[in-house]
């Protein structure tokens, strides 16, 4: 078959891919010729982009109870997370994982409450519920605590940074933990 039969036969029809020429693929929704290149691969066959921007996985799809939901449950885990956190050892390089396993289970306690969506939504309600609970806590008597002893001499400056510091760095460890589960493959 010579390239003129080829152009005859896709001219009646259609005349190629808009954008990169001739192609006998089609989208399964408009029925538009893609080429490879054009064409986003799903999990009932190919899409060309337009029709396969329209569509968003229901696993993303997230109602505003479920992103309150999420929000509690996150802003109940910071608030006692702010009370657990002084009373755990401190073991060193162990004890933040510890922190971030703990994080971990409770992500997944979370990702199951919410039902198992995924996405930057919930992310972001997770984070920003959790913030809310840890400094609604008793992390805001830390805080104000550290914030005077940084007012003080040199010493007690020194120990302000080092409390603030491994606080503020168990928590990020914790929330990184009680994220990774609602962050998706």
């Amino acid at each position: 078959m010579t390239d003129e039969d080829k152009q005859s036969e896709l001219q009646p029809g259609s005349t190629g891919c808009k954008n990169c020429g001739d192609s006998r693929l089609k989208c399964i929704d408009c029925s538009e010729v893609i080429c490879p290149k054009c064409l986003v691969p799903c999990a009932v066959g190919n899409r060309c982009k337009k029709c396969a921007g329209r569509f968003t996985s229901h696993v993303l799809q997230v109602s505003p109870l479920t992103m309150g939901k999420a929000a509690l449950f996150t802003a109940v885990v910071g608030f006692v997370f702010g009370f657990v956190q002084p009373m755990l050892p401190g073991f060193g390089f162990y004890g933040f994982l510890i922190l971030m396993g703990l994080g971990y289970l409770s992500g997944r306690m979370l990702h199951k409450t919410v039902g198992y969506k995924l996405g930057s939504k919930i992310v972001m309600t997770v984070i920003a519920g959790f913030l809310l609970g840890y400094f609604l806590g008793p992390f805001h008597d830390t805080l104000s605590n550290a914030l005077i002893m940084l007012q003080a001499d040199i010493e007690t400056q020194a120990a302000a940074r080092a409390i603030l510091q491994e606080t503020l760095f168990g928590a990020a460890l914790f929330l990184l933990g009680l994220v990774l589960p609602v962050l998706g493959k």
